[in-house]
């Protein structure tokens, strides 16, 4: 697969730790951002927190950490991986670990204040086969978290009706309850489309929170997935 050398890429880490490495690994979750600071060729970088079972979860998973990176192109986010002592540092601690490095082609929204990708329009590289990665991300309003998480589980129930195009999901984020994302990893775009918009419970949802304001700021971000590192069980 042909991986674009001067385009924007962003990567997305995951880390699975065992029980006696976990407090080592929520305390990165405050470190590790300071740590990345003057990175070369770094242009955004959150280290998140995860969620139990697949998309959102009240109840966190203290196993499992996330590290999304926005880099300038793909030689400064592979020399991070391979140079950063940081990262081997977080790599060593965990029993697994799993990169995937994309190229955004679609973002609407904001991330704190600013949009971290810039988006390529697809070319003639046969997206439609491709694997498409989809990044969402909520700050919920305080009253309407309870409504919110009421239309959780129905969403969660239709995405396991979708496991076989599903290559891979999670829930993440930087503050439990009200800063919220998600991570997925599909087969091609007609699978991810087919839930995402042919989706009653989740049209649904994504409806009542645009029609009734429920967040302060929201993203919704397509990629192409050009390759990965690592593995995941």
């Amino acid at each position: 697969m042909e991986k674009p050398k001067e385009n924007q890429i962003v990567t997305i880490s995951f880390f699975k730790y065992r029980s006696w490495h976990k407090f080592w690994a929520f305390s990165q979750m405050g470190r590790a951002p300071g740590k990345f600071k003057n990175q070369e060729g770094l242009q955004f970088i959150k280290m998140m927190g995860s969620g139990a079972g697949l998309g959102f979860s009240l109840k966190p998973d203290l196993t499992v950490y996330g590290l999304l990176a926005v880099w300038d192109n793909e030689n400064f986010a592979r020399q991070f991986f391979e140079n950063s002592k940081t990262f081997q540092s977080m790599k060593s601690r965990s029993s697994y670990w799993w990169t995937v490095l994309m190229v955004p082609t679609k973002v609407k929204g904001y991330w704190d204040g600013v949009c971290p990708f810039q988006p390529v329009p697809p070319t003639e590289r046969g997206e439609q086969q491709q694997q498409i990665a989809v990044i969402t991300r909520a700050s919920i309003h305080t009253r309407f978290i309870r409504r919110f998480w009421n239309q959780v589980p129905a969403v969660s129930r239709q995405l396991m009706l979708h496991k076989n195009q599903l290559i891979f999901t999670k829930g993440i984020g930087e503050v439990p309850v009200v800063q919220l994302a998600t991570f997925s990893l599909w087969n091609d775009r007609k699978s991810m489309e087919l839930f995402a918009y042919k989706n009653d419970p989740h049209k649904n949802l994504i409806r009542k929170t645009r029609e009734e304001g429920w967040f302060n700021e929201e993203l919704f971000a397509e990629f192409t997935a050009i390759g990965t590192l690592g593995h995941w069980e």
